[in-house]
């Protein structure tokens, strides 16, 4: 995954910041929050994270849980 996919997924670019030697740029859809982390020398990709925005309250049916459980919980 990059960040030519996840603009074409419909993620809005949302701030960067640099610390040490790395920098972080971070993208948002709805409650979904990605962050890309690139080593600054060779701007080498060295983690991507994704979160859940728990300061925004979803509702979800236990179907809709279910099916997150899978995605999220799979080993």
């Amino acid at each position: 995954m990059n960040e030519k996919d996840i603009k074409k997924a419909g993620f809005e670019f949302d701030k960067e910041y640099e610390y040490d030697k790395w920098y972080t740029r971070i993208y948002k859809k709805g409650i979904i929050i990605v962050e890309f982390t690139y080593l600054e020398q060779n701007n080498k990709l060295v983690s991507f994270n994704m979160y859940i925005d728990k300061s925004i309250p979803k509702t979800f049916s236990f179907r809709e849980m279910m099916m997150l459980d899978l995605i999220l919980n799979k080993e």
